[in-house]
Formats: C-alpha cells, sequence, structure tokens
C-alpha cells in the first residue's frame, strides 16, 4: 500500500508524539521531517539527488539558495540551530520546549512543501 504525503506527514508526526515522551527524541524526529522536506524541494530544484546526504548537506544545499522565502529560511535556520544545541550540546529541552519546537516544525514543513509546489521540476526529479 503506498501513502499519500499526507499519510507520510501523519506517519511521521505520529512517530514524533510517540518518541517515549522523551523531548530530545522529540525534537531530533521532528527535525528529521523537515529534513525530509528540505530534500524534496532541493531534489525538485535539481540541487540535490542522494537520498543517502547527510541532514547538514541537504540543509546547506537548501538554505544557500533562493529556493525557500526569506522567512521560512531563516525559520529552518532556527529550528536547526535549536536541534543542534539539542543534539550536541547535551542540552536537555523541556516538555513544554519540545512541544513548541513540534507545534514550529509542523508549520515549517507546511511552508516548504507548499513552496515547494512553485519549484520548477529539474530533469533529476522524479515523481
Amino acid at each position: 500500500m503506498t501513502l499519500s504525503k499526507a499519510q507520510e506527514a501523519d506517519v511521521a508526526l505520529a512517530k514524533i508524539y510517540t518518541a517515549k515522551h522523551d523531548p530530545t527524541n522529540m525534537i531530533l524526529e521532528g527535525w528529521r521531517n523537515v529534513d525530509g522536506a528540505l530534500f524534496r524541494i532541493g531534489r525538485d530544484a535539481g540541487i540535490l539527488v542522494d537520498p543517502m546526504d547527510s541532514s547538514n548537506k541537504v540543509y546547506l544545499g537548501v538554505i544557500s539558495t533562493d529556493l525557500l522565502e526569506p522567512e521560512t529560511k531563516r525559520l529552518v535556520v532556527e529550528i536547526y540551530e535549536m536541534r543542534n544545541r539539542v543534539a550536541h550540546a547535551k542540552i536537555k529541552p523541556s516538555m513544554d520546549s519540545a512541544k513548541d519546537y513540534i507545534l514550529t516544525v509542523e508549520q515549517v514543513v507546511k511552508l516548504i512543501e507548499t513552496q515547494r509546489e512553485s519549484v520548477e521540476k529539474s530533469g533529476t526529479a522524479k515523481y
């Protein structure tokens, strides 16, 4: 059974909410959804082609372009930096902070997907 993009997003968000109620895992899982949206817009634009690229390469590949509107780009940078503080600095976020992060992630993914609709598909994009 093939899932639609909306169903895939729902499944991904369900994983976030069931990340054993660990705020750190919630934030790391949340970023994976943004990373996926960034990869899809980058692939469609022809700047990313390898699904095995690191999250950092995907992030830098898209952020260094004008694919995203300035406000969306600012939000992506902000949540990426938050994710890195949690992942690398071993900061333990509160549950409320993690929930706020997830709400922001949901909105950012929607913004990226909306902006993806206006990206001219390159020859490397698979539909």
